[in-house]
């Protein structure tokens, strides 16, 4: 309970908390970046040329097709590069996405556009009155418009996948098994995450993690109460007697306890690792 608080404020704190640990699909396949890039592009260019919202009716029909127009490439190559960055370099944990981080995202994105947005709009004599702030709350009023419906799309299109009926393991052939990158366990659901086709996939299935681990015991290493890893994805495991977290392929992060500490660290000698 949060202390010199009503029942109101921490049912409003509370309710925020939860709607922002909502889980939401990142995109990460290639075509779905593509897609939203050119989506974004194409949007821009309708938008800003049919409505000329702010200070664009100073320019005149060319110099307005041509300014949206730089405006929309930059805007898709600035999306494609960071999406490509996000997850080739830094490896997102993209299972653990959430409504949060997708804010964080946004922000970002509107603050680098802005800046490019403001490095175009510099150029033009009759916009030259602008500062990089009305560039910033430009893009983010325009912007808002296709990024929250991309974001609601994402979100009910995940909410339809935890509400599909659940399987449970058995009937499981042993390629699946094999391509287990890790499992976490809620009560008697599992959220099991797979690697097909070097995409990180989630399944939620109904069977407690004791019953999962006695019948694939090949595949699962149980490293905490509520994780099971699949040893080959493992390239580093930092911690010690304490606890600590195992670095999996994909920049994925679990945790270990302290009571599987030394079968962790026989692990980690059998693997070779500093």
């Amino acid at each position: 309970m949060l202390r010199g608080c009503s029942v109101h404020q921490q049912l409003f704190v509370s309710s925020h908390e939860v709607i922002l640990e909502l889980t939401i699909p990142f995109r990460y396949k290639k075509k779905e970046v593509l897609v939203f890039g050119l989506s974004l592009f194409a949007y821009l260019l309708f938008f800003l040329n049919l409505y000329k919202p702010f200070v664009l009716q100073e320019l005149n029909p060319w110099q307005l097709f041509f300014y949206t127009l730089k405006l929309g490439v930059l805007t898709m190559l600035i999306s494609l590069i960071t999406y490509t960055t996000a997850i080739h370099r830094f490896k997102l944990h993209l299972c653990q996405w959430t409504f949060g981080k997708e804010l964080v995202w946004i922000l970002f994105h509107f603050l680098i556009i802005s800046t490019a947005i403001y490095g175009v709009t510099t150029q033009y004599e009759s916009l030259s009155q602008i500062t990089w702030l009305q560039c910033f709350g430009g893009t983010a009023l325009v912007g808002i418009i296709p990024l929250s419906i991309d974001v609601l799309i994402r979100m009910i299109s995940s909410l339809r996948k935890d509400d599909s009926p659940i399987p449970t393991t058995e009937g499981f052939t042993t390629d699946f098994l094999s391509d287990l990158v890790y499992v976490r366990s809620e009560g008697n659901y599992l959220e099991i995450y797979t690697l097909k086709d070097e995409e990180v996939q989630r399944e939620l299935l109904r069977e407690p993690l004791k019953s999962y681990i006695s019948r694939n015991s090949g595949h699962a290493f149980q490293v905490h109460r509520s994780y099971v890893i699949n040893p080959q994805y493992v390239i580093d495991v930092q911690g010690n007697s304490n606890g600590g977290k195992i670095q999996l392929q994909h920049g994925i992060e679990v945790p270990f306890s302290r009571s599987y500490y030394k079968s962790v660290k026989q692990l980690k000698q059998q693997l070779g690792l500093s």
